[in-house]
């Protein structure tokens, strides 16, 4: 993936790219950031909410490129942050391993699609943003409350499988002065310890990916 990252970058002639967690962005002229793609392999992909610049500049992560994670196989969860307003085609298309997608936007992103222009029934076929990827087993978390906006909403609403996400876990949490070591499933469980499988939950107040 790394050479995919670095050639997209190159392409869409970004002035510098920044790298973030092993995760690489490309400084749009709106001082915007897009991510572009990741230095390697990784089952878990958290998409920043922004980056810095080598001069402590903070941009805005706004945008996920086209084809940024094509084919990763290995890529299992997907976080993407409130600031993305938009997915280029086919991001997360060949990502046969994908098992989670959390969104954290209120309104669902547009995607495109390939009958944009189309009739309504037209524009529920397949996308190319995540062609490939096994809807009726891969689940799509959403915010508390927006999952009919999702299950109505052009590509996202393919999904078989949407859940909210409770506020309860995050909001609550964030209050707690308890140095106790807690872990919380993004539905609001608590667990007893970590966790030993991968995936997003919260620990101590925080969300933390577990790889």
């Amino acid at each position: 993936m790394c050479a995919q990252t670095f050639k997209a970058a190159y392409e869409k002639n970004y002035e510098k790219t920044i790298e973030a967690d092993g995760t690489v962005a490309g400084i749009e002229d709106d001082g915007s950031a897009t991510v572009v793609g990741s230095e390697t392999e990784q089952s878990t992909v958290e998409i920043p909410e922004s980056v810095k610049d080598s001069e402590g500049t903070e941009h805005a992560v706004t945008k996920i490129d086209e084809g940024a994670f094509e084919d990763a196989v290995s890529l299992e969860t997907i976080i993407i942050p409130a600031t993305v307003q938009g997915i280029g085609e086919r991001a997360f298309a060949g990502c046969t391993g994908l098992k989670s997608i959390y969104v954290y936007k209120d309104e669902p992103i547009d995607l495109p699609t390939e009958a944009a222009a189309r009739t309504m029934a037209a524009q529920k076929s397949e996308s190319s943003v995540f062609a490939g990827v096994d809807k009726t087993v891969c689940v799509l978390y959403v915010p508390y409350g927006c999952a009919a906006k999702y299950r109505a909403a052009a590509v996202w609403g393919e999904f078989q499988h949407i859940e909210e996400m409770a506020p309860t876990a995050i909001d609550s949490l964030r209050t707690n002065s308890s140095s106790a070591d807690e872990w919380y499933d993004m539905k609001g469980r608590k667990l007893n310890g970590k966790p030993a499988q991968k995936g997003l939950y919260i620990q101590n107040g925080q969300k933390v990916v577990v790889k």
